[in-house]
C-alpha cells in the first residue's frame, strides 16, 4: 500500500475548488464564495 503524500505550492486556485474544499469540512464560509475567494486571493 502506497501512503505517499504530495504537497504542492500553488499561487492560484479556482473559486469552485476553494468552495468545494471549505464545504467538504462543513465551514459556513463556503456559502459566500466571492468573499471566500477574495479573502484567500488577497492573503
Amino acid at each position: 500500500m502506497n501512503k505517499e503524500l504530495t504537497f504542492k505550492y500553488e499561487k492560484e486556485i479556482g473559486k469552485n475548488k476553494l468552495v468545494e474544499l471549505f464545504d467538504s469540512v462543513g465551514w459556513k464560509t463556503a456559502e459566500y464564495p466571492n468573499r471566500l475567494y477574495n479573502a484567500i486571493k488577497n492573503s
